[in-house]
């Protein structure tokens, strides 16, 4: 009997293993695993992330032989697998883009004053961050208050609640501010930049010196959410709508980003989702409008 049931054991482990495809993304170059890289799936409708050690999954199920993976990451080039051709436990390279941007050194300066942008920031509300599949990035214009430009040397990002199970991060992203169209342009991000916000308040990091550019009048800065493949399955292996649902309201699951209050709309919140278009949070709350609650203290060359 005990041989019967080890047996079966090993048989239904072995199917559920069958209902997952795995794989491993890394640096062509460096034979490096490459952290929270963004595969998309589904004609680009699903996405997850690769966890720190480059290693994803994705149940088979959702995958059908006519569609395509995409596998993207910044600074490097973006690699299209069909899904037909596609065998478990492969390792994907992906190669570094020759045209990477290059960062703005201040290289005569003698002597640096450090000024907080955003300093006073009002009543908070909760965002409660998306659930499993969907690459989220919220963006807004942060006004350059002390007038010259310089770089970014703290960066405090507010969490209502972060959540207490997977440590999850965000990734930085930064953008050009289009004055003729009044909102996010360009993206200048060239360096992956992550923050664990663990604490609820303010979490303050420190970035790395001349990493991340603050022209003399606006940035636009976003947060993006990163969901790791241990979230994304634990999700995967509920089964009713039911369990989904509690699971969703539990908050030790999800982010709860704070929001500040802004008068004017285009200081508001920007989003893109799943490598769609930006679009504005037009939505009024209390008779404002709302975007990440994030300060920085920016180092800027100052004379004598």
């Amino acid at each position: 009997m005990k041989k019967l049931l080890v047996l079966l054991f090993i048989l239904n482990w072995a199917q559920l293993q069958a209902q997952w495809f795995s794989g491993k993304v890394k640096d062509k170059i460096l034979n490096r695993p490459i952290p929270y890289a963004m595969v998309l799936y589904d004609a680009h409708t699903k996405i997850i992330y690769t966890d720190s050690l480059g290693n994803f999954s994705l149940p088979k199920d959702s995958l059908q032989n006519s569609d395509t993976l995409f596998i993207e990451n910044i600074g490097y080039t973006t690699l299209a697998v069909p899904v037909a051709t596609l065998t478990d436990n492969s390792t994907f390279y992906l190669e570094m883009e020759d045209n990477l941007l290059k960062p703005v050194f201040i290289t005569s300066c003698k002597r640096e004053k450090s000024f907080v942008i955003n300093k006073r920031v009002g009543p908070i509300k909760q965002y409660v961050g998306p659930g499993p599949e969907y690459k989220l990035i919220i963006l807004a214009k942060y006004e350059n208050s002390a007038g010259k430009p310089g770089y970014i040397e703290s960066f405090s990002v507010y969490l209502d609640e972060p959540d207490k199970i997977y440590a999850l991060p965000l990734r930085l992203r930064w953008y050009e501010w289009d004055v003729m169209q009044q909102a996010p342009g360009k993206e200048l991000t060239d360096t992956n930049l992550f923050v664990y916000p663990y604490k609820k308040g303010w979490n303050t990091f420190e970035i790395p010196p001349y990493t991340i550019f603050f022209p003399a009048q606006q940035l636009v800065l976003g947060v993006e959410f990163i969901y790791s493949p241990a979230y994304n399955a634990a999700f995967a292996a509920l089964k009713t709508n039911k369990e989904k649902i509690a699971w969703y309201e539990d908050m030790r699951n999800r982010w709860v980003l704070g929001m500040q209050y802004v008068r004017e709309k285009s200081d508001g919140a920007y989003y893109i989702v799943n490598n769609t278009a930006i679009q504005a949070y037009g939505q009024k709350v209390d008779r404002f409008y709302i975007r990440p609650a994030i300060k920085f203290s920016l180092a800027v060359c100052v004379e004598k």
